[in-house]
């Protein structure tokens, strides 16, 4: 930090005899200097010192150049050894060393802070130069104030007069003569004696060269010029607070802006992060529609063959009715067989009824697959449009992450107006909202998915108890379809053993008969009645085989229908939350970005 503190503010003199001294101030007791640290890093090493003061002892010897040629080595000088050489330069005459000095100065970014440019007007205006030196020497100026002080007066006549400068140029001439003159006539003696009786001499000359001149300047024109220069100085101070004020604000709106900025840069990787998370959920859902799209060809499998098996089981009942009617005409034809198959009726009745449940239940079969079939439609259709929305979905976020990319780019390529300021505000408030209402769906579908793996986790807990309890019944109707061939073994043994007896008893019952004629000659039952007995244990036979194939087929249907309830009871609850959830979704609707 620059530390300054600022001097004790000159008092001129409130009267004096002599017009020299009412014209300048002058001060033999020195003031206070201003106390100024050069530069933030302190010197402490002994060779800055060393040369600071070889340049002070060089200035005093008159050796300008090589105190500036150690001055541009020196990377710390002090503000004596400024001072020293400006001073040097205005006593003997050098507005070039001057100029590199305040060069010097201002490389070094000391002007700011430094109270040696108070001595620039010297070396901004050369046309003053020569009045300004001979001011210099013809009065005794010891300290930087009185320098300041005198130099303020002199460069605060914006008109000066043409004989005004005459003079001073005559002035001038006249010391450089006698102080050649003086120069010439020195003889071995010390410079520092003759410089001092040479300076007190030269200024006695001036007091009294220019002691009646002076009181021709118009003291109230200077009065009047400095006050103007005062209001000038305030109106610039105030200009200069407004400015203060103004970059102020214009730093406070740039920290915004950059932390802005730094927000959406911040947001940036989560927004990337949050795609990386939106593409795996993706691929996971790409991944259940397969498997719901397996499962569903394999139910579409089952049903086609479930199908199949109910065209073949109407195929047979068609060829037991036919049969079971060639049996009842039969039946109506014979004459003795009234009593034996006074049951055959309500048998039919029994398979009719049998028959009409059976193709009840394939039409609701048939009704329940089509209606899967359209709610597989729908869902499809839905998944669609999901798909197609999330598509949009990532090609607007893609959009937002390069525009947010796109942003600090051109903030540092270009400097922003007040229009482009607000177009941008208004930018960054929409992409705010938008990544708001992004977050929000984005949290919504993180929920949504963390239900449905929690319902899948269920659904597949689920599964494998119905597995296992499938796996149980499998058991269960194996052991039953043992039993039931076994049973069926033990019915084809006894039909056989039917068959048997009714064919020794038709035998039996022929023999007798034969004898009888033979006796007789002349038969009481006659041929026919025989022939149809025979027929008749056929007929029964084969009825009973097929009311065992037809239970056999009844038993095959309730497999089917079994098996196709147990694949309904597995995956419809699965399918209706999948569409109740597709439907929330639905109704929750997708973040518009426009």
């Amino acid at each position: 930090m620059w530390v300054l503190h600022a001097p004790q503010p000159f008092q001129p003199p409130a009267a004096s005899s002599s017009p020299q001294l009412s014209c300048v101030a002058r001060s033999h007791t020195k003031p206070p200097l201003c106390s100024v640290t050069l530069n933030p890093a302190i010197a402490t090493a002994k060779d800055g010192a060393n040369n600071n003061r070889l340049i002070q002892s060089l200035c005093k010897q008159g050796n300008l150049k090589q105190a500036l040629h150690l001055l541009s080595r020196e990377p710390n000088p002090t503000q004596h050894t400024y001072e020293t050489l400006i001073l040097s330069c205005i006593r003997h005459e050098s507005l070039s060393h001057g100029l590199d000095v305040h060069r010097h100065l201002v490389h070094e970014l000391y002007i700011r802070n430094y109270a040696s440019t108070k001595y620039e007007p010297i070396f901004i205006a050369p046309k003053r130069v020569e009045i300004v030196f001979s001011i210099l020497a013809a009065k005794e100026i010891s300290g930087d104030e009185s320098l300041v002080q005198l130099l303020k007066k002199e460069n605060s006549f914006p008109a000066m007069e043409s004989h005004h400068a005459s003079l001073g140029r005559r002035t001038l001439e006249e010391i450089r003569q006698k102080r050649a003159a003086e120069r010439l006539s020195k003889t071995s003696s010390g410079p520092d004696l003759t410089d001092v009786s040479n300076s007190n001499d030269v200024t006695e000359i001036r007091k009294s060269a220019s002691g009646n001149r002076l009181p021709e300047i118009d003291f109230g024109n200077l009065v009047a010029q400095i006050k103007a220069l005062e209001k000038k100085n305030a109106e610039l101070e105030d200009l200069n607070k407004k400015f203060f004020s103004k970059l102020q604000s214009k730093d406070a709106e740039n920290d915004v802006l950059q932390k802005r900025l730094n927000d959406l840069e911040q947001t940036v990787p989560s927004l990337r992060k949050a795609l990386k998370d939106v593409a795996m959920e993706k691929d996971a859902a790409v991944v259940a529609r397969e498997d719901f799209s397996a499962q569903l060809r394999t139910l579409k499998k089952r049903l086609k063959e479930a199908e199949e098996e109910q065209y073949r089981a109407e195929e047979d009942a068609a060829a037991l009715r036919a049969e079971l009617n060639l049996m009842q005409q039969q039946s109506m034809s014979s004459f003795g067989g009234i009593a034996t198959l006074a049951n055959s009726p309500d048998q039919m009745q029994t398979l009719e009824k049998e028959l009409a449940s059976l193709k009840s239940q394939l039409q609701q079969e048939s009704l329940l697959r089509q209606q899967e079939q359209q709610r597989l439609a729908e869902e499809q259709a839905r998944t669609s449009t999901l798909m197609s929305e999330k598509q949009d979905l990532e090609e607007k976020l893609a959009t937002m992450s390069r525009t947010v990319s796109e942003i600090p780019e051109k903030v540092a390529n270009k400097a922003f107006s007040v229009e482009d300021k607000e177009k941008l505000e208004k930018q960054l408030h929409d992409m705010a909202v938008v990544i708001e209402r992004l977050e929000s769906s984005r949290q919504k579908l993180l929920i949504e998915i963390d239900s449905q793996s929690s319902e899948i986790e269920r659904l597949f807990e689920e599964n494998s108890n119905l597995s296992s309890s499938y796996q149980e019944a499998i058991a269960t109707a194996k052991q039953w379809e043992d039993q039931v061939k076994d049973c069926l073994k033990q019915n084809e043994e006894l039909r056989g053993i039917l068959d048997k007896l009714r064919t020794e008893q038709a035998k039996i019952f022929v023999e007798p008969h034969r004898d009888g004629i033979d006796e007789s000659g002349s038969s009481t039952y006659p041929t026919e009645v025989l022939s149809l007995k025979g027929q008749l244990a056929k007929e029964q036979s084969r009825a009973e085989a097929l009311s065992s194939e037809v239970l056999q087929l009844s038993a095959r249907l309730q497999q089917a229908t079994q098996a196709y309830n147990g694949l309904a009871r597995l995956y419809q609850p699965v399918l209706r939350n999948i569409e109740s959830n597709l439907i929330k979704m639905k109704q929750d609707g997708s973040v518009i970005v426009r």
